[in-house]
């Protein structure tokens, strides 16, 4: 739980909090960078004649206005998704039903605005919003914060909105982080068929009417206390309540912190009452900090140290990489990287890339070995596992000879004998019990305190192994049901040190023979970017993905190599059911699978599954050993992580270790596709001629340069991109971009 052990600190009262635990009251409309109208100060056709487009902009008609920035605009046409005529509801600042695309008549935007105050406000401040009406004045509460990226104008109405990224007081966000005074998080609200970056599309407008103020606010990487108000002279001489009035309502606001919520379209968000399915929760980037942010890895290099080998398999030998080296990779400008590997690919990447890595897994809680089996099928090495039950642990062991298993419980592990630090981990998989978070759970069980306190031994188990990167699966129940205990997970899982994104996935859409939704949380130390998650397989007709693994598909190794003899699989001793069949071949389970086997039947109507028919309806292989009775082995099945589906998570994490160990990501830049945009993107027509020599489009140069894998490696980890650095993003507005055309092209723009 979140300790606050400042001296000077917010009211612990959390019926005062005016904002509500779901983010559904805050819509976080994305952007494109726009080339408007008031960053360019002229065009000129010759020396002596100039258009100043600011000078002349309300005399231009409508017709000529709208051509002109339709001419300016990224990529020349305007997006798909922009409904002119469309009934549905329209962003304030562009008409448009998506959010925050750029501006085009009557809207145009500015730098400044003064407010009727007198308060003049610029592009890069931050400003504070009113708090919520239900709020009595007498608590020390605020509104959120917004730091301005632009001002839009309307040149109808002349009303001004203000568009930027949300920011809220930790306190307000449950317990997730610590609460300490004034410090902030960045909340982001994306959704998944947006395909612009989670810091552009998270934008939100608001009016001028809403500000209430201006505030001093940083975005660091720095660990706290770094940056805030402690260090500031005054703070120590001042007396306790008025410093603690004083810094609440005007001090310095400090942002480590990144919370993302999304949804799998814009329309669910835009649904009453629908929550976000996934998200995530992150540091700061070193690349998204303010100049005052120092670049830091997240980890003392004493921590890291070996951490980044794999098991290297033409020699077994570890694949040592100094921490000197690694920290000089992670403290190097995102910039000077690009402009390096364009210009010659650093040794190391050259040395290394193409070679195979094993890397090694851990198996918490790990039942009968179905995520095992799946890191197996993922390539990966299993070291070692623990379970508390003893016939777990005997069904484990023969199935991965090669591994340690220990009957122990989460809390007492690891044993007095046994290093969890060596060798090192690079994927942990923990699977708690979930029966408690079950939304199917609607009565006490005796085991009910265990279960639930075992979910919170995952910050202490990731603080006692220290893997690289660790997933975890849970019933979706927890996130819908408990969000109480999710936040405490999550705040457990940050503590330790990682970032993280979660999802509900229906395993279907990963090859799996039956609705079965889970929530998946992958970590990442923060000194290793955050993985991915896979993109769906399977899928209905018209998709372009596989068509969803049906019941007789998976039942396809019993059919062509059954046993001879296998005590799991005696169809004949079922009792007979008299249930209506159902096609196998297009069909899935009718249920989810379970301990007890649920709601399910064989497609026959005649009887119910064995316990080897739900084992590869579960996605084990026919080789799979268990342990028990049938009953005994039917919880293992039915409580076990689907191997084809924790194969999918599994793949993705390695791809996404391989691309950082061989140099092609780093932790805080992960992505180079989405830093650099597209040449189609900034480029503006232009008319050709004979006699003009065609000009090579800079950053279409310096992308077709870098190597083909880093390319790849980008594009694989564009889920959740990083910030535009200051120098790209330069090149997109629309001074920069002038710069670099030519007078004929200039001359082109103005006819």
């Amino acid at each position: 739980m979140p300790s606050d052990d400042d001296a000077i600190s917010i009211s612990d009262d959390e019926d005062a909090i005016y904002i509500s635990d779901d983010e559904d009251g805050f819509q976080s409309p994305p952007n494109l960078d726009p080339l408007s109208i008031h960053d360019t100060i002229t065009l000129s056709d010759d020396e002596d004649n100039e258009l100043g487009y600011e000078s002349d902009l309300e005399e231009l008609t409508k017709e000529c206005y709208n051509d002109r920035i339709a001419r300016a605009k990224i990529g020349e046409s305007l997006p798909a998704v922009i409904g002119q005529h469309s009934s549905t509801p329209r962003s304030a600042s562009t008409g448009s039903q998506a959010r925050n695309l750029p501006p085009w008549y009557p809207f145009v935007e500015c730098f400044t605005h003064r407010l009727d105050n007198g308060v003049e406000l610029r592009v890069g401040e931050t400003v504070e919003l009113k708090r919520g009406g239900q709020v009595p004045s007498s608590q020390q509460h605020s509104g959120d914060f917004i730091r301005i990226k632009h001002i839009i104008r309307n040149l109808e109405t002349d009303q001004v909105t203000l568009r930027g990224q949300r920011f809220r007081r930790a306190k307000y966000l449950g317990q997730i982080f610590d609460w300490k005074l004034n410090e902030v998080v960045m909340v982001l609200n994306v959704d998944e068929d947006d395909p612009r970056p989670a810091l552009v599309q998270g934008m939100e407008d608001i009016q001028t009417s809403e500000v209430v103020g201006k505030r001093d606010l940083i975005v660091t990487n720095e660990e706290y206390p770094r940056l805030s108000f402690r260090e500031d002279p005054q703070s120590k001489t001042e007396r306790a309540v008025d410093l603690k009035e004083r810094i609440f309502n005007h001090g310095k606001l400090v942002c480590r912190w990144v919370e993302i919520s999304s949804w799998r379209t814009r329309a669910t968000r835009q649904t009453r009452g629908q929550k976000a399915y996934g998200g995530i929760v992150r540091r700061v980037y070193y690349t998204e900090a303010d100049r005052t942010g120092k670049r830091v890895s997240g980890r003392s290099d004493a921590s890291v140290g070996s951490h980044f080998n794999p098991i290297h398999l033409e020699n077994q030998d570890v694949q040592a990489m100094s921490s000197s080296s690694r920290k000089r990779a992670l403290h190097r400008s995102p910039l000077v990287e690009l402009l390096d590997q364009a210009e010659s690919p650093p040794k190391r990447h050259r040395a290394t890339f193409g070679r195979k890595y094993k890397y090694l897994f851990a198996d918490g809680f790990h039942g009968a070995g179905g995520a095992s089996r799946g890191a197996r099928m993922a390539g990966l090495h299993i070291a070692w596992g623990f379970d508390k039950e003893p016939l777990p642990c005997e069904a484990y062991r023969p199935n991965f000879p090669n591994a340690k298993s220990f009957q122990i419980g989460a809390a007492d592990f690891p044993p007095p004998s046994f290093n969890p630090l060596c060798p090192c981990i690079g994927i942990l998989h923990l699977s708690p019990p979930c029966c408690f978070f079950s939304p199917a759970h609607t009565t006490a069980g005796p085991n009910d305190q265990d279960n639930h306190d075992a979910l919170f031994t995952v910050g202490p188990l990731l603080r006692k192994c220290n893997p690289r990167i660790a997933t975890l699966e849970q019933t979706y129940g927890l996130l819908e049901h408990h969000r109480h205990s999710f936040r405490r997970l999550a705040h457990d899982i940050i503590t330790a040190g990682y970032n993280f994104r979660y999802r509900k996935v229906n395993c279907a859409e990963y090859g799996l023979a039956q609705k079965r939704k889970r929530l998946i949380i992958i970590a990442a130390r923060q000194d290793i970017p955050l993985p991915p998650f896979p993109e769906r397989t399977h899928g209905h007709s018209g998709t372009g993905l596989k068509r969803f693994t049906s019941v007789y598909d998976a039942l396809e190794p019993l059919r062509t190599n059954p046993r001879t003899w296998d005590p799991y699989h005696e169809p004949e001793s079922k009792k007979p059911l008299d249930k209506p069949p159902y096609d196998a071949r297009n069909s899935l389970l009718p249920g989810c699978i379970t301990g007890g086997g649920g709601q399910n039947f064989h497609y026959s109507g005649k009887r119910r599954f064995t316990v080897r028919e739900y084992s590869l309806l579960q996605g084990f292989p026919m080789s799979h050993e268990f342990a028990g009775s049938s009953k005994a082995a039917m919880l293992q099945v039915g409580n076990a992580f689907p191997p084809v589906v924790a194969s999918k998570f599994f793949e993705q994490c390695v791809k996404t270790l391989e691309d950082f160990d061989n140099g092609l990501i780093t932790a805080h830049d992960p992505v180079i596709s989405e830093d650099l945009p597209e040449p189609s993107q900034i480029t503006l027509p232009r008319r050709s001629s004979a006699t003009t020599p065609k000009k090579e489009k800079p950053n279409e140069a310096l992308l077709h340069r870098f190597s083909t894998p880093r390319r790849n490696a980008a594009s694989r980890h564009a889920i959740e991109p990083a910030s535009l650095t200051r120098s790209v993003r330069a090149v997109t507005n629309a001074r920069a971009l002038r710069q670099q055309l030519t007078e004929r092209e200039i001359i082109d723009l103005t006819d």
